[in-house]
C-alpha cells in the first residue's frame, strides 16, 4: 500500500512542478491523442486566470506532499 502512495505522489508532484515551469504548453501537450471531450475540458481549465491555476497547482503539491508523508510513515 505504502508503495502505491509513494508512487501517486512523486506523480502529482512531478505533475505540478512540470505545470509550473513549463506553464500552458505542458497542460496542453499531447491533447491532439485524447477524446474531443477531455481535450475540450482542459482547453477550458487552461484559460482560467494565472490566480486560479497557481492555486490549483498549489493544491496538487500539497496532495502530493500529504501522501509522500503518509507512504513513508
Amino acid at each position: 500500500m505504502n508503495i502505491i502512495l509513494i508512487g501517486l505522489a512523486i506523480f502529482l508532484l512531478l505533475d505540478s512542478f512540470l505545470s509550473i515551469i513549463f506553464g500552458k504548453r505542458y497542460i496542453l501537450w499531447g491533447l491532439e491523442y485524447t477524446p474531443s471531450k477531455y481535450r475540450n475540458y482542459v482547453k477550458n481549465v487552461s484559460l482560467l486566470p494565472a490566480r486560479t491555476l497557481f492555486s490549483i497547482r498549489f493544491i496538487e503539491i500539497t496532495i502530493g506532499t500529504i501522501l509522500l508523508w503518509i507512504g513513508l510513515l
